[in-house]
């Protein structure tokens, strides 16, 4: 039984957005802020593994 082709469009177009991926603020352009009653959190992070994600964040 022969191997089903593969469908080269998907494969091009995957391989296009690999090679030359979307500008960060396309990509987060459907995406909406937390609301100010919403947060942020990560069970059992500590205090200082926190502070090195806020930094990390923030550079």
């Amino acid at each position: 039984m022969p191997e089903p082709a593969a469908n080269h469009d998907l494969i091009e177009q995957a391989n296009s957005l690999f090679w030359n991926p979307l500008p960060l603020q396309e990509l987060m352009a459907d995406v909406a802020p937390l609301d100010p009653d919403e947060h942020f959190d990560i069970p059992d992070l500590t205090e200082e593994e926190w502070e090195t994600f806020v930094a990390a964040l923030e550079q």
